[in-house]
């Protein structure tokens, strides 16, 4: 609804690598989508129409996307 960048949405199936206090997080493997405003998505089947789908993992502290930036 509205205008704006869109929604994005996050899917996490594990559970993160390394989650400690004092240590740097590593999260491999999110899945996300970038629904544009006008695209579609079904959580349940998680595919759209419109967007993007792409991974994103953390190394360490450092964000690591499959998605080109723009």
């Amino acid at each position: 609804m509205g205008t704006g960048s869109g929604v994005y949405f996050l899917q996490v199936t594990d559970a993160p690598q390394v989650c400690k206090p004092g240590q740097r997080l590593t999260f491999r493997n999110v899945a996300a989508y970038h629904a544009p405003t006008g695209a579609t998505f079904d959580v349940r089947d998680w595919s759209g129409d419109g967007g993007e789908a792409y991974s994103i993992s953390v190394e360490a502290g450092e964000i690591r996307s499959s998605r080109a930036v723009y």
